[in-house]
């Protein structure tokens, strides 16, 4: 797991840096649109954080990201193909863990205060698709988890016993990008809020999104099929494995209606 950790962070570089204090935001983390940065010089797509959103219930802690570009899995091996590092601190306390990856390349990012104890490593999906490692600030394997990419978006969930046991009031950061180089990061901490779990096959949208996954969802589908859409669970676009899923989900989604 190390090596696997080394590959697919040395890409970017490693270093330690003494951080200053910032103020956590709630739940959910906004990002400029057009911030994205060419840190690297290796030019387009430039991947360009929207928002990430922490939340947990008793037993999980729930990630979702949206890109206001287009990005997708990178075992596909597309330009678009986003990596990076979704970070947490666990006991709210910089003085505890490691820097936040974006530190390194501050400017042109944020400088932020927090000490990371568990991070994503998204660059381990290219090692086992539709799989990301969780991994520990001295650079062990905890986990591996799911990941689930959408046209514009990726979603995770993670087991609190894999961050150790922890009650999921997590401070967070993330820094993201492609195979090349880094293009974006977050521009303050964020802290993790109670809530329920995504249900991406509530995939109609607008106010019939009502934390059920029925026939208008059904509908919607089909009328996506073969292109991109709100029901591409997957980012390869709207096709069978999209269709199988949605079924695997039918009926209320977990924990009542989104909010």
């Amino acid at each position: 797991m190390k090596k696997l950790l080394a590959a697919g962070i040395v890409r970017w570089g490693i270093a330690v840096v003494v951080s200053t204090f910032s103020v956590p935001a709630l739940g959910q983390l906004v990002d400029a649109k057009g911030d994205a940065e060419d840190v690297f010089g290796a030019g387009p797509p430039l991947l360009d954080i929207d928002t990430i959103s922490v939340t947990f219930n008793e037993s999980t802690l729930f990630v979702e990201m949206t890109f206001h570009t287009p990005v997708s899995a990178p075992s596909r091996a597309m330009p678009d193909g986003v990596i990076g590092l979704i970070e947490f601190d666990v006991d709210q306390d910089v003085l505890t863990g490691v820097p936040p990856l974006q530190n390194l390349w501050s400017p042109p990012f944020a400088f932020l205060a927090t000490g990371v104890d568990y991070f994503v490593d998204g660059w381990t999906e290219t090692v086992h698709p539709g799989f990301v490692d969780i991994v520990d600030a001295t650079g062990g394997g905890i986990d591996t988890v799911p990941i689930r990419y959408g046209p514009m978006s990726l979603s995770l969930a993670v087991p609190l016993l894999s961050l150790g046991a922890d009650d999921g009031v997590v401070n967070f950061t993330a820094t993201m990008g492609t195979i090349p180089q880094p293009t974006d990061a977050t521009d303050e901490v964020g802290t993790s809020v109670p809530g329920v779990p995504p249900c991406p096959w509530d995939c109609d949208g607008g106010e019939s999104a009502d934390g059920t996954v029925g026939i208008v969802d059904f509908l919607t589908l089909l009328a996506q099929w073969g292109g991109p859409g709100s029901c591409d669970f997957d980012g390869g676009g709207v096709g069978i494995d999209d269709f199988q899923e949605l079924l695997a989900n039918w009926g209320p989604c977990p924990a009542g209606p989104m909010r």
